[in-house]
């Protein structure tokens, strides 16, 4: 029994090594990196007209600034240090000047519309290219495609915010309906929330994983690749904030610049953590450009050389 176990093990980890080499070998293959890089520079570009064309939009609906401005801000909480104080100065500026002007809106609307479902776009190409599939989507049905794409990040994305921005005020009423002692009331209470925040996370990759590769595909709620995608993305996260606030190499490298090269890079890094998880399940579900199965090929030829 004893050796039994110890044999899966060795099996298991031996597929595991493998599955690793492959996503490896299909990142390098698809150029990752690149399509992580489009990405950052469309989403860093859509970010300013997005903040200017929702305090737009709230000062022609009569809705209070402070309610999106706490949406931004519990936005920036997931993010390195750098790249929130970018976004948080932006937000601050743009709420000085904003004229609440119905023109003004509508171009800031539509330039974020635009690179937003760009980026969007480049996510499309990038799971084509994992999955082995034909990239032959027309202009018009990318950008049709990355509209459903882009509001489920807003719904899903939002909803994730709002449990780090109204944390308190939902952990309240937590605390009336689950009864607990006090301190183990507010331990189970931030626990719970960031677990739902990522769940919220691992949802919205599964959405994306199966709306915008170029094919017909079940849903599935979860997979491999998206609590890897979840994953490397909360660690990458983490561990550049930490990175960034304890090391000063961004300041003296970038100067004045920092901010904004730290929030391309997390967004880079975001890019990347979304390729992952798809190269992951492309491994793993046996996509390649021939039809075949990179896993299965791999271990028939072992199979051949034993």
């Amino acid at each position: 029994m004893r050796e039994r176990s110890l044999a899966r093990t060795r099996e298991t980890d031996r597929r595991a090594r493998e599955v690793a080499r492959l996503v490896l070998v299909a990142m390098r293959r698809d150029r990752v990196n690149v399509a992580a890089g489009a990405f950052a520079y469309r989403w860093f570009l859509s970010l300013f007209p997005l903040i200017i064309a929702l305090l737009g939009v709230a000062s022609l609906v009569t809705l209070p600034h402070h309610v999106v401005v706490s949406l931004i801000h519990g936005v920036t909480i997931a993010l390195p240090s750098g790249a929130a104080a970018v976004i948080t100065s932006s937000l601050d500026h743009a709420q000085r000047h904003a004229t609440g002007g119905l023109a003004t809106t509508i171009v800031a609307s539509v330039v974020a519309l635009w690179s937003s479902t760009s980026g969007m776009v480049v996510v499309e190409e990038g799971l084509d290219m994992a999955f082995g599939l034909a990239n032959d989507r027309g202009f018009v049905e990318r950008r049709l495609v990355a509209l459903p794409l882009l509001l489920g990040s807003v719904v899903l994305g939002g909803a994730a915010s709002a449990l780090t921005v109204f944390g308190a005020s939902l952990g309240r009423v937590f605390h009336r309906v689950v009864a607990l002692p006090g301190a183990w009331s507010s331990i189970t209470w931030d626990a719970l929330r960031w677990v739902v925040a990522l769940a919220l996370v691992n949802l919205l990759l599964s959405m994306i994983y199966f709306v915008a590769p170029n094919r017909r595909a079940r849903w599935r709620w979860t997979s491999a690749g998206t609590l890897v995608a979840t994953a490397t993305w909360a660690l990458v996260s983490l561990g550049f904030s930490l990175y960034t606030s304890e090391f000063t190499s961004f300041g003296s490298t970038y100067g004045a610049f920092a901010g904004v090269a730290i929030l391309i890079f997390w967004l880079y890094l975001s890019g990347l953590a979304i390729l992952l998880g798809a190269e992951v399940d492309a491994v793993l579900g046996g996509f390649h450009s021939n039809g075949s199965s990179d896993l299965a090929t791999s271990q028939g030829d072992d199979a051949t050389g034993q």
